[in-house]
């Protein structure tokens, strides 16, 4: 399988340079990193053998103009048959459904794009100073990912996205494929950390709504336990309220650990109770 990574009018030399760098130091055992042009996009079938579509940095507006209509019709039916898109900077602002870039200035570009993966505005720059070909806008950015991981990378004149306002009301459907776009952008990152790291316990007690909940157990008297946590093994670690209670040996005292398949969990009631 192919990672094909655009190479044409309008692409930045240091962002391609950079791109097959990297591409090829983590990819090259199991993908063959290739470029590939805007006649090869509209002309050839690259699709079945392609692993993943990198866009680099550049000036997006050239892409539009080399790549519209035809291969963005076919980077968009092969993206919604299950294949990868990787935008880098303006890669990114050319698979939005607007871009908004420098806006009032020399250099501003503002309009409508027809990959549409994402459905908001594409808005840049971040900072002050961008020129193209030069690192007069350059920066280094502390990025931070949900799990907790901080690093700095490299920025000149990416942008951030800003949804649309509708996207946020109930009257409007999303798409399978936006919504599985979703899901797994999401998904990628925890898998990783849990094949790696193991399971996240610190991120999920950190959405969940139990945490010093108050509950009765059914088969302690009608006790009452603070829900503390949950164990290495999926277990619900309850303390109990006042009073002494040895269950388990090398743990304090009044704590218990819950099984989640014989025990059933009455929110509303704050009840836990044998299945």
């Amino acid at each position: 399988m192919n990672v094909l990574v655009y190479d044409d009018f309008g692409v930045s030399t240091n962002s391609l340079k950079h791109t097959l760098y990297s591409l090829k130091k983590y990819l090259s055992q199991k993908y063959d990193v290739h470029t590939v042009n805007a006649k090869q996009l509209c002309d050839e079938p690259w699709q079945d053998n392609c692993a993943c579509l990198v866009i680099p940095g550049g000036e997006d507006k050239f892409y539009q103009s080399k790549l519209h209509p035809v291969a963005t019709e076919k980077i968009r039916n092969y993206v919604f048959q299950g294949g990868r898109y990787f935008g880098v900077c303006a890669g990114a602002y050319f698979a939005s459904d607007q871009i908004e870039f420098e806006r009032d200035t020399s250099n501003s570009v503002i309009g409508e794009r027809n990959l549409k993966f994402f459905k908001g505005k594409a808005i840049g720059c971040l900072n002050e100073g961008f020129e193209y070909k030069k690192e007069s806008g350059m920066m280094q950015a502390l990025v931070s990912s949900p799990l907790g991981h901080h690093f700095y990378a490299y920025y000149n004149g990416g942008c951030y996205f800003s949804p649309w306002q509708d996207l946020v009301s109930s009257s409007v459907n999303i798409s399978r494929e936006i919504c599985l776009a979703l899901f797994f952008n999401t998904f990628e990152e925890l898998y990783y950390e849990m094949i790696t790291t193991g399971f996240p316990f610190k991120l999920y007690e950190s959405y969940w709504l139990h945490s010093n909940q108050q509950v009765t157990l059914n088969e302690f008297n009608q006790d009452k336990f603070f829900i503390k946590g949950i164990d290495k093994d999926g277990f619900l670690i309850c303390e109990k309220i006042g009073g002494l209670l040895e269950v388990l040996p090398g743990w304090k005292n009044e704590t218990v650990l819950l099984g989640p398949d014989g025990n059933s969990f009455d929110m509303m009631k704050g009840l836990i109770k044998r299945k």
